[in-house]
């Protein structure tokens, strides 16, 4: 179930373009492991579908919230710059 919430929430987002299921699903997967292996993917998932409902708020937390738990993740880099880019338009 948890692996399947990441899957079909990138699904929903890179495939189908439906920004809002593609969030929920990434929630649904975090809430039943917040820490397990696909955590990362789902957050970074959660980025990307903030980003693109034009959540400019939800998405500086989230970047935020990743960084500390992903500090070291392959896709930290790619947080952190989007991170300062959201930081910049302030």
């Amino acid at each position: 179930a948890r692996t399947s919430g990441v899957l079909v929430g990138q699904l929903l987002l890179w495939r189908l373009g439906n920004a809002g299921a593609a969030l929920k699903a990434f929630d649904r997967a975090l809430r039943l492991a917040p820490a397990g292996a696909l955590a990362p993917e789902a957050r970074w998932g959660r980025i990307l579908s903030l980003r693109k409902l034009g959540r400019k708020a939800a998405e500086r937390a989230a970047c935020q919230d990743f960084l500390n738990r992903h500090g070291s993740s392959l896709y930290a880099p790619k947080v952190r710059k989007r991170l300062a880019e959201l930081t910049a338009k302030e």
